[in-house]
C-alpha cells in the first residue's frame, strides 16, 4: 500500500493551483502559514470532549482557532487535516459504550497520518494512586480488572482496534494503551488485533496494574514484535560489566534513573517525588544530566500567596545542602518555581545575600552552555477560588514593588550569562491581570493578556540575557511540557 501526503500531491496541486494561488505555494511554505496562523500542533488532544481539547486543561481559544480555520472552505479542509493529525498527539479515555466511536469515523487517510495516539481502555484503580503518580497517570474511574465476560468493551476494542490497524502507515504511529485485565485469556483478546499490525514507531502497553508475571511478559512480547524486534524465547544471564564504561553509561540512560517525563520534582518539605539511590558517581551523572529537575514551593505555599520571604529558598537549601557539588555539575535541565505573592518578596536581605551566593555557585560548578534555566511565579497556575482577593486591586505602587522583586530575583542571575548560559526562559504574571480594568481589556481584545504577557516575559529575559535576546528564537519544535502547571500537580 503506498503512502503519500496529501498536500504534496502533484494531482492536487495541478488541480488547485491555478484557481488559488496560496495553493501553487509549497506545502512546507503553507504549513508554516497555518501554524503562523494559530493550527494546534505539538500538543495534546483530548477526543473524549465534544470537539476534542488540549489535555492539559488550557483555554479552548487556540483549538478553536483550528476549528475555524478547518471550516474556512473544503480546500482549507483537505490541507489542513493531515498537518492536525500527523503533528499532535490523540488521547482517548473508555467511559461507556459507543466511546471510542471517536477513532472509528477517523477516514483511512487520517488514521494514515497519526503519529502519536494514546487510548485508557480499562484503568483499575484498586484504591491505589501513589502520590508522587503524574496527575495524568492517576486512576480517575475506581473500576475492576477488564474480564472476558466484558462482551461489549472487547467487541467495540476490537472494531477500533481493527479499524486503526487496517489504516495506519508502517513505522509512524507511537502507540500507548492501558488495559488492566483480570486474567490472561482477557489480555489474548485485547492484543489479537493487534498482533496483525505493521510495524509501530513505538508500541508501549500495561496489561495489569498490580505485578503480574504472565501479563508483563504477554505486554513485552507484544511490544517488541510490534516494533519489529524478536523477543527472546529465554532469557540469559548477560554479563552486563564486561562492557566498556562508555556502553554502561549509555545503558543507564535508559533504565529509570531517566525518569519517564525526564522530570524530577523537588521541595524541602517533600524531597524528591521519586526516590533513587544515587551512590554510584555513574548513576549519579545519569539522574542529575538526562532528568529535568522542577524546585517547587513547599506544598502550604502552592495554592496561598505568601505575606513573607523564608530565610532561605528553597532552590539554594537544594543546590547547597542536598545536592553534591559533583552532582550541582551535571545538571542541564533546572526549574525553579517561586511562590506566589501578595505584594513583595525577597527583599534585600538574608535571603537575598543567601540567593546571590547560590547563583555564584551554580556559576562555578555548573557546564552554563549546556544548561536550560527557567525561572517561573507560580502564581501562573493559582485558581481564583483559592485566594479570590490575589491582586485584584493593585495601585501603581503596588505594581512597582512586584516589579521590584521580580528584579530582585531575576537580576543576579545575569552573571551565569557572563559565564556562558545560553538557554533561558522566564514565565512571569502581569502584576494587574486581575484587576477589573485588566479584564476588560480582554473582554475588548482577546489577544490582550498575551501581548502583555510577552511584554514582561522580554522584560524579565532581557535583564538576565541581554537586550537581544528573545527565547523564542531558541524554542525546540516540540513544545514543553511543564509537569507542575498541570492542574492537580500541586496536590
Amino acid at each position: 500500500m503506498k503512502y503519500s501526503t496529501h498536500i504534496d500531491s502533484p494531482a492536487y496541486h495541478l488541480k488547485d493551483s491555478e484557481s488559488s494561488p496560496f495553493l501553487s505555494l509549497p506545502a512546507a511554505l503553507r504549513k508554516e502559514i497555518y501554524l503562523t496562523a494559530g493550527l494546534l500542533s505539538n500538543e495534546e488532544i483530548d477526543l473524549n470532549g465534544s470537539r476534542g481539547y488540549l489535555y492539559d486543561g488550557s483555554a479552548e481559544r487556540p483549538f478553536q482557532v483550528s476549528h475555524d480555520l478547518i471550516l474556512t472552505c473544503r480546500t482549507f479542509y483537505t490541507d489542513i487535516l493531515p498537518i492536525l493529525y500527523s503533528t499532535n498527539a490523540f488521547y482517548i479515555r473508555y467511559r461507556d459504550k459507543g466511546n471510542l466511536e471517536r477513532l472509528r469515523i477517523l477516514s483511512p487517510h487520517i488514521i494514515a497520518h497519526l503519529t502519536q495516539l494514546r487510548i485508557h481502555l480499562n484503568e483499575s484503580s484498586q484504591n491505589r494512586n501513589p502520590p508522587y503518580y503524574p496527575v495524568d497517570l492517576r486512576c480517575l474511574d475506581d473500576r475492576p480488572p477488564l474480564e472476558a465476560s466484558s462482551h461489549a468493551v472487547l467487541e467495540e476494542w476490537q472494531t477500533t482496534a481493527s479499524h486503526i490497524v487496517a489504516h495506519m502507515k508502517p513505522s509512524t504511529l507511537r502507540f500507548f494503551l492501558i488495559c488492566d485485565s483480570a486474567n490472561i485469556e482477557t489480555a489474548e483478546t485485547v492484543i489479537k488485533p493487534l498482533r496483525t499490525a505493521p510495524n509501530f514507531a513505538d508500541f508501549r502497553i500495561r496489561l495489569s496494574l498490580e505485578r503480574n508475571a504472565s501479563l508483563q511478559q504477554l505486554a513485552n512480547q507484544i511490544s517488541m514484535r510490534s516494533m519489529g524486534y524478536q523477543y527472546p524465547s529465554a532469557q540469559l544471564p548477560f554479563r552486563y560489566l564486561d562492557l566498556p564504561l562508555e556502553i554502561r553509561f549509555k545503558n543507564l540512560e535508559y533504565t529509570d534513573l531517566v525518569t519517564p517525563r525526564r522530570q524530577v520534582q523537588w521541595s524541602s518539605e517533600d524531597k524528591f517525588h521519586m526516590y533513587y539511590s544515587s551512590s554510584s558517581c555513574a548513576i549519579e551523572s545519569i539522574f542529575y544530566a538526562q532528568n529535568r529537575f522542577v524546585i517547587i514551593p513547599l506544598r502550604s505555599k502552592r495554592h496561598q500567596p505568601v505575606r513573607s520571604t523564608p530565610d532561605r529558598l528553597d532552590v539554594s537549601i537544594f543546590l547547597r545542602d542536598f545536592v553534591s557539588p559533583e552532582a550541582v555539575g551535571f545538571l542541564k535541565y533546572f526549574d525553579i518555581v517561586i511562590p506566589p505573592f501578595y505584594d513583595d518578596y525577597l527583599p534585600f536581605g538574608p535571603a537575598y545575600r543567601d540567593w546571590v551566593r547560590t547563583i555564584t555557585h551554580i556559576g562555578n560548578l555548573v557546564n552554563l552552555p549546556m544548561l536550560t534555566l527557567r525561572v517561573s511565579m507560580a502564581d501562573i497556575n493559582i485558581e481564583p477560588h483559592n485566594a479570590p482577593e490575589y491582586r485584584t486591586r493593585v495601585h501603581r505602587e503596588e505594581c512597582d514593588t512586584i516589579l521590584m522583586a521580580y528584579c530582585r530575583i531575576l537580576k543576579p542571575l545575569s552573571r551565569l550569562r557572563k559565564k556562558g548560559l545560553e538557554r533561558f526562559f522566564v514565565d512571569l504574571i502581569p502584576p494587574t491581570h486581575r484587576t477589573p480594568r485588566f479584564q476588560r481589556r480582554q473582554q475588548d481584545n482577546p489577544y490582550h493578556y498575551c501581548a502583555a504577557e510577552t511584554r514582561l516575559r522580554l522584560w524579565g529575559e532581557r535583564m538576565v540575557m541581554g537586550e537581544e535576546y528573545d527565547s523564542e528564537k531558541l524554542r525546540m519544535s516540540k513544545s514543553e511540557c511543564v509537569e507542575w502547571r498541570r492542574r492537580g500537580d500541586f496536590e
